[in-house]
């Protein structure tokens, strides 16, 4: 269902135009953007399918915080993408959000006195959800850094600094906006400045615009490769890398009275990851995978529960590490870094004059390694030490499920913190601008 726009007088506009050209890399970025709208919405009609029937194919369970009000289970499936049959991966999560005092049994004495009360709590929570969630959520927990009294070094000599890393010095929450279209005129154009941490309220989506990208550091995904079993030899392989998330109209929840018994409200929003931009040692992550789609739904339940549920649909990617990745033009990408953006006026030519020839074959050596663990041993590592590719995916998937409970419960904060969402006047700063204090 399309939200209704009831746009705040004090809420500033985005729809100017971007003050600068974009770049051939925000072009990339915004050509990929309809692709990932119809994958995602093939995704989004698969999981809608499957809660209906119940029925999400090779269903495992996940695991889950103890005396926690919350279910989870991952699945293995396949659906049809833009026609084609692709083998997908997935999680569902529901848990408790929070539950309203007012339905406690000492107040039920005045079953008439709830009702108003209930009313408004459901408009603080669709204020929440569709105006600020974005603002104040974050997919990582609290990061304890102390404040430094020194500039941060060069760049060259920031791996032998015991200071804060630039990235934890960011003042911004897990979400940044990065690219708009506008609705009217079909403008596509970049935000600029302090209008990045400030995401738009969702329910200018349809009036506004037609879509907005996200940018969004999802989580770091470290693959332990332990060849000869855990607590043994092993190498990590470090992920820290963003991933691009469009939000169009549809995606957008806006129910305050739907038809599902007992629940009188459901606020909510879903987006679709964008295919990767640009090329990367490893084939899987937020950021790498083709087709991705996530949904979060917060639900006002009749007996006073506001009950928080995720869910998340991908492609299975083909590989788990991908050294087909450019050589050549890595190299130029480290010495245009080196030379200040001296080396790429001099050596630009040659790296176009790579990418017009044909590209090596890829060798994924984890899969080498697996396939070849399970040939010396008949298929018993899969079966009965879970040295597979399945296995990995499932890990996958436990590291998203943590990311999106981090997530709700980290917004739970900030939702207790306001005794009053609707007085924007009154909100602080570090809601109002999505940046922290």
């Amino acid at each position: 269902m399309t939200a209704r726009y009831d746009r705040d007088p004090s809420e500033p506009s985005f729809s100017s135009g971007s003050p600068r050209p974009l770049s051939d890399s925000d072009r990339r970025i915004l050509d990929a953007v309809p692709l990932a709208i119809s994958r995602g919405a093939d995704l989004e009609l698969w999981l809608d399918e499957a809660e209906r029937s119940t029925d999400y194919g090779d269903r495992f369970a996940m695991a889950t915080a103890s005396g926690r009000a919350s279910t989870s289970f991952g699945f293995f499936a396949e659906t049809p993408i833009e026609g084609v049959r692709t083998p997908i991966m997935g999680s569902v999560q529901d848990q408790l959000y929070d539950r309203l005092k007012l339905y406690d049994a000492r107040d039920r004495a005045s079953e008439a006195a709830q009702e108003p009360a209930a009313e408004w709590i459901g408009q603080q929570l669709r204020e929440l959800v569709l105006r600020y969630f974005l603002r104040v959520s974050d997919f990582r927990p609290p990061g304890w850094q102390p404040v430094d009294e020194h500039p941060p070094p060069p760049f060259y000599l920031q791996p032998l600094s015991w200071l804060s890393s630039e990235e934890s010095r960011e003042p911004a929450f897990g979400f940044e906006q990065a690219y708009y279209k506008l609705a009217e005129t079909g403008e596509t154009g970049r935000f600029e400045g302090e209008q990045r941490c400030r995401v738009v309220d969702l329910r200018q989506l349809g009036p506004v615009y037609d879509w907005v990208v996200l940018r969004a550091s999802v989580f770091d995904l470290e693959l332990a490769l332990t060849p000869i079993g855990q607590n043994r030899l092993d190498g990590i392989l470090p992920r820290a890398e963003q991933s691009f998330l469009v939000l169009t109209p549809p995606w957008v929840i806006d129910e305050q009275k739907p038809s599902t018994p007992g629940e009188s409200a459901c606020f909510g929003l879903s987006f679709a990851f964008l295919p990767p931009a640009e090329d990367s040692l490893l084939a899987i992550g937020p950021g790498r995978i083709e087709t991705a789609f996530q949904s979060l739904r917060f639900h006002v339940m009749d007996d006073g529960q506001i009950r928080a549920r995720t869910r998340f649909a991908a492609q299975r990617p083909d590989k788990l590490v991908d050294v087909s990745v450019d050589p050549v033009s890595w190299s130029l990408r480290l010495a245009d870094l080196l030379s200040m953006g001296a080396a790429s006026q001099v050596l630009g030519p040659v790296e176009k004059m790579w990418k017009r020839m044909p590209r090596p074959a890829g060798l994924d050596p984890v899969q080498s390694t697996l396939d070849l663990a399970n040939a010396l041993t008949g298929g018993i590592a899969a079966r009965n030490l879970g040295v597979s590719k399945r296995q990995l995916h499932k890990r996958f998937l436990a590291a998203c499920l943590a990311q999106q409970y981090n997530l709700v419960a980290g917004s739970l904060t900030a939702w207790r913190q306001i005794p009053d969402w609707l007085d924007h006047e009154a909100l602080p700063e570090w809601v109002r601008s999505g940046r922290n204090a």
